[in-house]
């Protein structure tokens, strides 16, 4: 990549990145969903751009609201009786917005709508990870840094610096990220979906997310992350609802069965579902036991058969004074080559 693209991705994200955290002066709005409200239109940790239009019945609208303590991302519906708001509602839940106890949404309330490409919405699945998780964004912007310092050198004075650094220091190296980035990528990329269950006197029995009351409900969530193929997960629930079973679907996407305690007067029971992700290296059992204490803990924990065995590896098996010697002969020839193509004057 040249200085001149690397250049430009800094710039797009220097925008996206501003959309996101500064919405008030940024020239789009960037909202990255953080639960499964509007599954499977906007999966979590997609990036949806939302433009400053005017709201209408059908679309989809970013908008505050006093009952929540961050932007909603969910779809225009209906309008209230006197035409003066919108009734809300997120794709995946059994209920509105109102219905739950939410407030009425004014045009006042509304960011923004999320525009629409051949008749589907703006969004790119799982690229606001880099936005909603600062281990990602300080990953993606380390990154772009270094491409433009390699591109800068001529990528000379970096292959020539790496190529002197002993074999044992680039293993060591590798086992230390592995023991660093397994944990905080546990922490920073979980996947979170927001579920509810609805007790009305007015139940019929036919949607199990919306119950009498007394009964108890069940609802079975779909909960999708860029970071659960083929590995290990563990979920938990915080909030009023309980997990009652945990199950893989297609697709490298994990079923989750959340049920609510009966209750005597209508209500919603709300709860907040975040499946967590590690290397199959421990049972299960022992994974959920140290989530409990901190996701970070059962991270390491997991990481550590992996990145334990490669530093012992480096340390009793690989000589610290071998330096990678194909990349030094490449440099070596370079230098020779040049020596001799170098004019001198008598």
């Amino acid at each position: 990549m040249n200085r001149g693209a690397v250049l430009a991705v800094m710039a797009l994200g220097m925008l996206l990145t501003l959309g996101a955290i500064a919405p008030g002066i940024a020239p789009v709005v960037v909202a990255t969903p953080e639960s499964g409200s509007m599954v499977p239109t906007a999966e979590t940790h997609s990036l949806v751009v939302v433009l400053d239009t005017e709201p209408t019945v059908g679309e989809i609208a970013l908008f505050e609201t006093p009952t929540r303590d961050r932007a909603v991302l969910h779809r225009l519906v209906d309008r209230t009786a006197d035409g003066e708001a919108f009734v809300t509602q997120g794709d995946a839940n059994a209920a509105s917005d109102q219905a739950a106890g939410d407030p009425p949404v004014s045009p006042d309330q509304v960011y923004g709508t999320v525009p629409t490409i051949f008749g589907q919405p703006l969004v790119i699945p799982y690229a606001g990870l880099v936005l909603t998780n600062p281990v990602f964004a300080f990953g993606v912007w380390a990154l772009l840094g270094a491409s433009l310092l390699y591109t800068t050198t001529g990528g000379q004075a970096v292959r020539e610096t790496v190529a002197a650094v002993p074999v044992r220091v680039h293993v060591v190296v590798l086992a230390v990220a592995i023991l660093v980035v397994v944990p905080a990528a546990t922490v920073a990329a979980p996947a979170s979906v927001d579920a509810e269950i609805l007790t009305t006197t007015t139940a019929t029995g036919e949607n199990p997310g919306i119950v009498a009351p007394g009964e108890v409900g069940e609802r079975t969530i779909e909960v999708s992350s860029p970071v659960i193929w083929g590995l290990e997960t563990t979920a938990e629930v915080d909030g009023d609802l309980r997990i009652r079973s945990v199950s893989a679907a297609s697709g490298g996407t994990r079923e989750v069965t959340v049920v609510n305690d009966p209750v005597d007067d209508p209500q919603v029971q709300r709860g907040t579902i975040t499946v967590y992700s590690f290397p199959a290296t421990l049972p299960k059992p022992v994974l959920a036991t140290l989530v409990d204490v901190h996701p970070f803990v059962a991270g390491f924990a997991a990481a550590l058969p992996i990145g334990g065995t490669v530093l012992v590896a480096a340390l009793l098996f690989i000589d610290p004074r071998l330096p990678l010697r194909a990349s030094r002969k490449a440099i070596q020839r370079r230098r020779r080559r040049k020596r001799t193509d170098t004019p001198h004057l008598d």
